[in-house]
């Protein structure tokens, strides 16, 4: 992974990348599994697939 400056983490498949999470009760990687990398990591677009 080469590193690109700020890196922002606003898709899923960006937040697996850098290993990092979030603080729903679910692992990364079943999310990304299920909705694909490009789907996006911020609250708005995940509210409606969670809750």
């Amino acid at each position: 992974m080469t590193m690109k400056f700020p890196f922002v983490e606003n898709t899923l498949g960006k937040k697996l990348e850098a290993g990092t999470g979030l603080s729903v009760d679910c692992l990364i990687a079943a999310l990304v599994s299920h909705l694909g990398p490009d789907h996006g990591a911020m609250h708005w677009d995940l509210v409606k697939v969670i809750y």
